[in-house]
């Protein structure tokens, strides 16, 4: 089964990427974002480095929030 938007043909397949803004709501598919960096290859790296911090400081976070001596998963409430 497909559907059309505005010219767009998307199939059940097709997973977009929700980016809110200001003013708008893009959403675009893998495809065409990493189009969109390989234009400019500065921003493609400082994502990727941004990804990598932002993700540490969430693990780090975990383990801070997480109760001594508590199974995995419990966290202080």
């Amino acid at each position: 089964m497909s559907v059309k938007v505005k010219g767009y043909e998307m199939t059940q397949k097709t997973q977009f990427i929700e980016i809110k803004l200001s003013k708008y709501v893009l959403f675009l598919t893998e495809i065409e974002i990493k189009t969109l960096l390989s234009l400019n290859p500065s921003l493609w790296e400082e994502a990727i480095r941004r990804g990598k911090s932002i993700k540490r400081a969430r693990v780090g976070q975990a383990r801070n929030n997480k109760v001594p001596g508590s199974p995995i998963g419990v966290v202080k409430g």
